[in-house]
């Protein structure tokens, strides 16, 4: 008796109607599941363009930076080495760690560690 319920036509008509319904909403959910991830797509392009378009702007104010500084380092280096403060060492060991500064406030801190490093 249980066994033959559960093969009946009608309950197997029931079930088949019940897994087409959950397969419309599953479907229903990939639509919405694929309009979020290309709006997300999108979202991360327009984030992207805009973090380049800034990232530029920056670099080319710390490439800006990064030429004073050197070029006020050679410029205080040549002051150094005329006081005879200065081994004979190579302008560049000195200059590169300072050209990733951004800030104009570096070179005045920098001065006196790069005349103390010479020692």
């Amino acid at each position: 008796g249980v066994f033959s319920a559960f093969t009946s036509p009608e309950v197997a008509e029931t079930r088949k109607e019940k897994l087409r319904v959950r397969k419309e909403l599953l479907l229903q959910d990939l639509d919405t599941l694929d309009l979020q991830l290309e709006n997300a797509k999108l979202e991360l392009q327009t984030r992207q363009e805009a973090f380049e378009s800034v990232h530029e702007v920056y670099q080319e104010e710390l490439d800006e930076w990064s030429c004073r500084l050197e070029g006020a380092t050679k410029k205080w280096l040549g002051v150094c080495h005329q006081k005879q403060l200065m081994q004979r060492t190579p302008l560049h060991t000195y200059v590169s760690p300072l050209r990733r500064a951004s800030c104009p406030n570096y070179i005045v801190t920098m001065e006196s560690q790069v005349c103390q490093s010479v020692h």
